[in-house]
């Protein structure tokens, strides 16, 4: 696995390019209120810099709310599975979702989940029965699913296993590659 910042146990990451879609700063807003319950929580992004005044933005409010020492971006890596394999949770904050890959990553990984209840993530994560689900844009259900995971080895790993068996079942690459050409055909319609 990746030497990573972080403690184990501590380590939260979240795999998206950063881009306003994403909304790291939700993410980053939510992650300060952790903080004050769980000191030595630390945030992973890995992603590129896609839109370079947002990633900007990103850098400046991690700043501004006092989390330098809880925040490592990464940058774009290609090593994101065993970042995976050190890390403990998994997180998505998006605005807006199509089919969110990296929630597939997360359950290959067997990590245990808070994404935002946008595009296909509800459906992901069998409508909040193997991970939390979160309304977007509102940091503080997202601190408190990411508190509750923290404070819980064992509700972490019942999650995590729960999200790994739900999605094997119903997005291995055949049946997502179903989906996607299901979605092709709607769209050429």
């Amino acid at each position: 696995a990746a030497a990573l910042p972080g403690s184990s146990g501590r380590r939260v990451v979240c795999v998206a390019n950063l881009r306003a879609q994403k909304d790291h700063v939700t993410l980053l807003r939510a992650l300060a209120r952790v903080k004050s319950v769980v000191p030595d929580v630390h945030l992973l992004l890995a992603g590129d810099s896609t839109e370079p005044h947002y990633a900007q933005y990103v850098r400046t409010q991690i700043g501004l709310l006092s989390l330098a020492e809880n925040v490592t971006c990464l940058g774009p890596r290609e090593d994101v599975g065993s970042i995976l394999e050190a890390s403990d949770i998994g997180v998505l904050s998006s605005v807006s979702e199509g089919m969110p890959l990296a929630l597939l990553e997360y359950a290959r990984a067997g990590l245990p989940v808070v994404a935002t209840d946008v595009g296909q993530c509800g459906e992901v994560l069998d409508a909040g029965r193997v991970g939390f689900l979160v309304p977007r844009a509102s940091p503080e259900p997202l601190a408190e699913a990411l508190v509750r995971l923290l404070s819980s080895p064992e509700l972490r790993a019942h999650q995590g296993a729960a999200f790994r068996d739900y999605v094997a079942q119903h997005y291995s690459p055949e049946a997502a590659l179903q989906q996607v050409m299901q979605i092709y055909r709607t769209m050429l319609d």
